[in-house]
C-alpha cells in the first residue's frame, strides 16, 4: 500500500513530496508480524557532480575565455 504525503528532512529547505509504502509480513507460524516502512520521493534530488567545484573556479573560468 502507498499513501501520499510530504516529509521534512533534516537539512533540506522545505517540504517533499511523495509516497510512503508500508508493508507488513504476518508469520502464522511464530505469530510474529515484520513491519517496513518506505518513502519514495516524487522526484529524485538533484545530484552534485564531482565537476561542480571546478566549473565553478577562476581559473575553469579564464580557461573558458582564452578558447
Amino acid at each position: 500500500m502507498k499513501i501520499e504525503c510530504q516529509i521534512l528532512k533534516i537539512g533540506s529547505k522545505g517540504w517533499q513530496k511523495g509516497k510512503v509504502q508500508i508493508e507488513v509480513n504476518f508469520n502464522l507460524n511464530s505469530w510474529e508480524a515484520q513491519t517496513s516502512i518506505k518513502f519514495c520521493p516524487d522526484e529524485l534530488p538533484e545530484q552534485k557532480s564531482p565537476l561542480d567545484d571546478i566549473r565553478q573556479s577562476e581559473e575553469y573560468k579564464k580557461l573558458l575565455e582564452n578558447n
